[in-house]
């Protein structure tokens, strides 16, 4: 799963991208959440994984997105640590 975040001044990549290379565009990092990622075969994932953060792409899991994403004290905050455990 990859998805899009806003370029952030705390969190620096060696890379950004614009989604639709249009003028006036924010750059965008990208972050890849490597334990959704599905291959046939185990080093294809490997490859793609290691292909991806050498282009400067933020690799991370399920858990550590899903707490970024939820904003502490939210309700979707609390409900997060259960999807953790439906998942694992």
């Amino acid at each position: 799963m990859v998805f899009w975040t806003k370029q952030s001044k705390q969190r620096p990549s060696p890379r950004t991208f614009n989604a639709d290379h249009g003028a006036g565009s924010m750059p965008r990092a990208v972050a890849l959440l490597s334990d959704a990622v599905p291959t046939r075969m185990a080093r294809n994932r490997e490859l793609a994984i290691n292909k991806m953060a050498k282009a400067g792409a933020i690799i991370s899991s399920i858990e550590v997105g899903l707490f970024e994403l939820c904003p502490a004290g939210t309700p979707e905050f609390k409900q997060a640590p259960a999807l953790v455990k439906q998942l694992s």
